[in-house]
């Protein structure tokens, strides 16, 4: 971003700065290069007083959240009791990679109760509730959030 091309630019007036200094002995003293960088030491770029700023868990992303989550989960209640909803585009609306997409797929998720029941018979259900889109990544993470919710449902599932 913007801090990474002020560091670039820094970075870049040193180095065509060393290239007259060295360009300058070599013309002058009648050095090589390799005496004129000896003579000039290693390049010393100074560290940046104003680093970039780190984001504390993207604070921006965890308001807006907070703002959207109450939604989504009405949203997911919303589309999972209505008849009339589309299964074609219900799915590809859970595999978008939005923010608000993600939400509402893990409240859509969440409104299923597979306690008790094999991976198969709960594949079978959340399945039944929407189609899968087309894409492979969309597909993945539909089918990343199902796996998570059935493993936090029956945690004891796959011990040997």
């Amino acid at each position: 971003g913007k801090y990474q091309k002020k560091a670039y630019n820094v970075k870049y007036k040193l180095r065509k700065q060393r290239k007259s200094q060295r360009e300058s002995l070599m013309q002058q003293q009648g050095m090589t290069r390799e005496e004129a960088e000896a003579k000039l030491g290693p390049l010393e770029i100074p560290k940046d007083e104003n680093p970039p700023p780190t984001p504390v868990a993207s604070s921006y992303f965890m308001q807006r959240q907070a703002r959207i989550e109450p939604e989504a989960k009405k949203l997911a209640c919303i589309l999972r009791k209505n008849p009339n909803v589309d299964l074609n585009v219900l799915g590809e609306f859970l595999g978008e990679p939005l923010q608000l997409n993600h939400l509402v797929r893990e409240s859509f998720v969440s409104t299923f109760n597979f306690r008790g029941l094999s991976i198969d018979a709960a594949l079978r259900t959340f399945l039944e509730s929407f189609r899968l889109p087309k894409e492979a990544q969309q597909i993945d993470r539909c089918l990343q959030s199902f796996s998570s919710s059935f493993h936090e449902q029956n945690p004891s599932y796959m011990e040997s």
